[in-house]
């Protein structure tokens, strides 16, 4: 709720103040996130699995990942490492910006010249701009789901690691054999919530890519506030995925050390 009435009182401030601000350069990401997350490899059933998604060298006995999962996590941070740059770039623009006397910025004695925000960017209609501000709003309802559906994630999985853990401790420190069936069972169950949560991610995802979208990845907004809108959209969406990422490559590294010790 507390991110509707941010982007409502950035669409109000837009409006009442009629601050237009000419991007130097266009900061958009024209990134599907849904296809992105789709690609993702998902974590591993058991520890057979997690082994074929590590290389060892076994003169450190240290693992890494195979290149097809490392390469995703270096798509992915670098991703959301080029949205925050221009995150970033839109605030150092923006505060020029305040301080230049031409454009529909305040002038040097604190006057705002006229000009029409709707105008400006690319909306004429009452009615238009209406759908801007829903459109937003719809977005950030989409966006509190995921903060919930990724918190209800982070919690079945303490509770499994909790319940597994404590079945290790009751086994023999050099049981092997029961500790690759109860991290299997472990790793079964997590791979389960993944497909379920993977799936709600998927709807909201989808919803979040439509809007951005349908304003051409922020393209046809010429206001600061409103780019950056769309952006922090993106890196809500890139940090889930990264997120569901992270989830793989752990379970990765935990079944193949299962694996190796019981061999």
């Amino acid at each position: 709720m507390k991110n509707i009435i941010y982007f409502s009182v950035i669409l109000l401030f837009c409006t009442t103040n009629q601050i237009f601000s000419q991007q130097k350069e266009e900061m958009v990401i024209r990134q599907d996130f849904v296809p992105l997350l789709d690609s993702l490899i998902v974590p591993p059933a058991d520890c057979r699995e997690a082994k074929n998604l590590v290389v060892q060298d076994t003169t450190n006995n240290e693992y890494s990942l195979i290149s097809t999962l490392d390469n995703q996590d270096k798509r992915i941070q670098a991703l959301t490492d080029l949205i925050n740059n221009y995150i970033n770039g839109n605030k150092m623009n923006r505060a020029q910006d305040s301080y230049s006397p031409t454009g529909n910025v305040p002038d040097q004695r604190g006057n705002i010249p006229h000009g029409d925000f709707r105008r400006n960017n690319g909306f004429d209609s009452g009615p238009e701009f209406k759908d801007i501000r829903e459109d937003m709003q719809d977005a950030n309802v989409s966006m509190d789901r995921m903060v919930v559906i990724k918190e209800k994630f982070k919690n079945e999985l303490t509770e499994l690691q909790s319940s597994v853990n404590e079945r290790l401790h009751k086994t023999l420190k050099t049981d092997y054999p029961s500790h690759v069936d109860i991290i299997n069972d472990f790793m079964k169950s997590a791979s389960g919530l993944y497909k379920q949560y993977h799936f709600e991610f998927r709807n909201n995802m989808k919803q979040i890519d439509d809007i951005i979208k349908r304003y051409d990845y922020g393209s046809k907004f010429r206001s600061y506030p409103l780019s950056t809108a769309i952006l922090k959209f993106q890196l809500t969406e890139a940090d889930d995925i990264r997120f569901l990422l992270n989830i793989t490559k752990e379970f990765a590294f935990l079944g193949a050390k299962f694996y190796d010790e019981a061999r």
